[in-house]
C-alpha cells in the first residue's frame, strides 16, 4: 500500500478539514485525531494489516473545537500473495450515540445507587439488632472475666474459653460490616477480581439472616462442598443475590412454613464450565404472564410504594456484564432464579480446612 489517502466530499465533512489544507497520507489523517486516541488507533491498523481481519474501531477527533466520536469499519484488499494493496472502508460521525450511551449509563449508576440504599433501608433495623446482639454478647463476658478477676477466681482454661468467644463474636460483626461497606460502595468502574463465591454468599446472608428469622423464614443451603472462584466484582453479585433473597422473602413470609434454599452447581458446556446459583422459595411458582414481563424495566407486582421494579432487569444487566445469564426456572415446581456465571477455578474445601463458611452458626440447614 502506498499510503496515500482518497477522502470523499462527505469524509472531509464528517472530519472538518478543507481539501486545501489536507495532504492526502496517513499522517494527516493521525493529525485529526485526539493524541490519547492516536496509539490505540495506529496498533489496530497495524494489527488489521498483519492479519486477516477486518477493520472496526471508535476514535475521537478534534472537529472545530469539539470532540466528536467516529467509527470505522473497513477491510484490506491483498494481492494474491497476501500482501495489502488497498485499506477501503467506511467513516460516520456517532457522537450522539455515544452520548446518549454514557448519559444512560450515568441513569443507572443512579437507579442501582437508589435501589441499593432503599435495600439498606429495609435491612436497617434487622441489621442492628444482629450487630447488637453479639456486642451483648461481648459485654457481659466481659464483665464475667473482670469479676473472676476481682475475685481472684481465676481459671486458666475458663478464661481462654471466653476470650475465644469473644474473638469468634466480634469477627461476626466484623463479617456484617463488611458485608455492608461492600454492598453500599459504587462498583461500576472496579476491576474483576479473583473471588470466592462461598465468601459472597456467606457475607450477603449476614445481611438479611436477622430478618428471615424474626418473620420465620428458614434458608436452606445445599452444593457448597467446594469453593467456587469467580473473575468479578464481588459487591455487584452480593447485590444481585440480595435482591434475589428479598424477592423470595417477599413472595413467601406471610404464607405458612416459609423457607428459602440456596443451591450452587457446576454446569459444563463445550465452550466453558459455569457455577449456577438457584434461589427457590416455597413459593409455587409464578404466572406466566407475568413471569414473561418481569425482566422488563418498571414492572412491579408489589403495591406502590414497596417495589420500583428495577432489581430484576438490574440484576440481569449486572449478571450480563459479568458474561452470565440470570432467569426465572420456569420448569420447577417452586418460584426459582437461576444465576449462571463463568467458573474461574474449582478448589475440593479439603485443601482449605480453614476456609469454611460459618453458616451452621446463622441456624442455616
Amino acid at each position: 500500500a502506498s499510503g496515500h489517502l482518497l477522502w470523499d466530499k462527505t469524509m472531509f465533512e464528517i472530519f472538518g478539514v478543507a481539501p486545501k489544507d489536507f495532504t492526502y497520507s496517513y499522517e494527516s489523517f493521525q493529525n485529526c485525531l485526539i493524541p490519547e486516541d492516536l496509539e490505540n488507533t495506529n496498533l489496530t491498523v497495524q494489527a488489521v494489516l498483519n492479519n486477516q481481519f477486518d477493520y472496526d474501531i471508535t476514535f475521537r477527533i478534534n472537529r472545530f473545537g469539539e470532540i466528536r466520536y467516529i467509527s470505522a469499519a473497513g477491510s484490506v484488499i491483498r494481492d494474491e500473495f497476501g500482501k495489502p494493496v488497498r485499506f477501503t472502508g467506511l467513516n460516520w460521525d456517532v457522537t450522539d450515540k455515544v452520548l446518549a450511551n454514557k448519559k444512560l449509563e450515568q441513569e443507572r449508576g443512579k437507579t442501582v445507587a437508589n435501589s441499593k440504599m432503599a435495600s439498606l433501608g429495609e435491612m436497617a433495623s434487622g441489621i442492628a439488632h444482629e450487630i447488637n446482639n453479639p456486642l451483648t454478647i461481648i459485654l457481659n463476658r466481659t464483665c464475667q472475666l473482670k469479676s473472676s478477676l476481682l475475685k481472684s477466681d481465676l481459671d486458666k482454661k475458663v478464661i481462654f474459653n471466653e476470650i475465644e468467644k469473644i474473638e469468634s463474636t466480634f469477627q461476626r460483626i466484623v463479617k456484617i460490616i463488611r458485608g455492608l461497606k461492600a454492598f453500599s460502595r459504587n462498583a461500576d468502574n472496579d476491576p474483576m477480581i479473583s473471588c470466592n463465591l462461598n465468601s459472597i454468599i456467606d457475607e450477603t446472608l449476614e445481611l438479611c439472616l436477622e430478618k428471615f428469622k424474626t418473620h420465620g423464614v428458614s434458608v436452606r443451603l445445599s452444593g457448597l462442598e467446594h469453593l467456587y472462584y469467580l473473575s468479578c466484582r464481588p459487591s455487584q453479585i452480593s447485590q444481585v443475590l440480595l435482591n434475589l433473597l428479598n424477592n423470595s422473602f417477599d413472595a413467601v413470609s406471610t404464607t405458612n412454613n416459609p423457607w428459602i434454599e440456596i443451591k450452587v452447581s457446576l454446569h459444563n458446556t463445550s465452550l466453558a464450565t459455569y457455577v449456577q446459583i438457584h434461589v427457590t422459595d416455597s413459593g409455587k411458582g409464578i404466572p406466566l404472564g407475568i413471569a414473561d414481563k418481569m425482566m422488563d424495566p418498571f414492572f412491579t407486582t408489589k403495591d406502590v410504594g414497596q417495589g420500583t421494579g428495577l432489581g430484576l432487569p438490574i440484576s440481569k444487566g449486572l449478571i450480563e456484564q459479568h458474561k452470565g445469564k440470570l432467569w426465572l426456572d420456569k420448569e420447577s415446581e417452586h418460584t426459582t432464579f437461576i444465576v449462571q456465571l463463568p467458573l474461574e477455578e474449582l478448589v475440593p474445601r479439603s485443601q482449605f480446612p480453614s476456609a469454611q463458611v460459618d453458616l451452621q452458626e446463622s441456624g442455616l440447614q
